[in-house]
């Protein structure tokens, strides 16, 4: 009996610790951002770059948008949402390449897609529920992450990630395929490569919540 107490203690303070990690990993990309990228209108082509740890970072959607130039809901009643479910990535797609070689990215994708979705909608005006609260007007939100490529060199780093949304709620049945990508130029350190992914994550949440605002 005692050996399993703790057994069962130990799961728990691992567990806040790969929590409590991943909770620093999204606060380091937020102040990251908050630091080095430059807010912009959505519609500017400067919006989708940014200098991120001293690199040329390009992507195909804003990792940040000035607090008044972001696409708010600007629908007459109160949006609320509820992410339902978020379908992590397969793990034997979570490795960039190089040179022949594989390397293993641990993170997991649908943790951080969830988190940082929830930021973006509530910056948006939207509120996020925890459930449906029975109601058919809060919209419900699913959505997996299907593939993944990434690779690198010398001089740059490029990845490319693929998901599909599913929006649902009683106006509302839509399924959406999303893919997004960004290229780091003068990437060198392997060691920044989950940071890059999780950057690569975020950007799939800001079309998400763009897609959300605009219904």
């Amino acid at each position: 009996m005692l050996k399993k107490i703790l057994v069962f203690i130990l799961a728990l303070f691992f567990s806040a610790c790969a929590v409590n990690s991943k909770n620093q990993n999204i606060a380091k990309v937020n102040e990251i951002i908050k630091i080095q990228a430059q807010c912009y209108n959505p519609s500017s082509s400067k919006a989708y770059e940014a200098k991120i740890k001293g690199l040329l970072y390009i992507s195909d959607v804003g990792l940040k948008y000035c607090d008044n130039k972001r696409t708010i809901d600007k629908s007459i009643s109160l949006k609320k949402v509820y992410i339902h479910r978020v379908y992590d990535l397969n793990e034997n797609l979570k490795y960039a390449s190089s040179n022949g070689y594989n390397y293993y990215i641990n993170e997991n994708f649908n943790y951080y897609f969830y988190v940082f979705l929830k930021q973006e909608l509530e910056s948006r005006g939207i509120v996020v529920v925890e459930d449906t609260q029975d109601s058919p007007y809060v919209l419900r939100v699913d959505l997996s992450f299907n593939d993944f490529y990434s690779k690198f060199d010398s001089n740059s780093l490029f990845s490319i990630v693929a998901s599909q949304l599913t929006l649902k709620d009683i106006n509302t049945n839509k399924t959406i395929n999303i893919k997004t990508k960004q290229e780091v130029k003068g990437f060198y350190n392997i060691k920044d490569l989950p940071f890059f992914t999780q950057l690569l994550i975020k950007q799939v949440a800001n079309k998400s919540a763009d897609i959300i605002s605009s219904l």
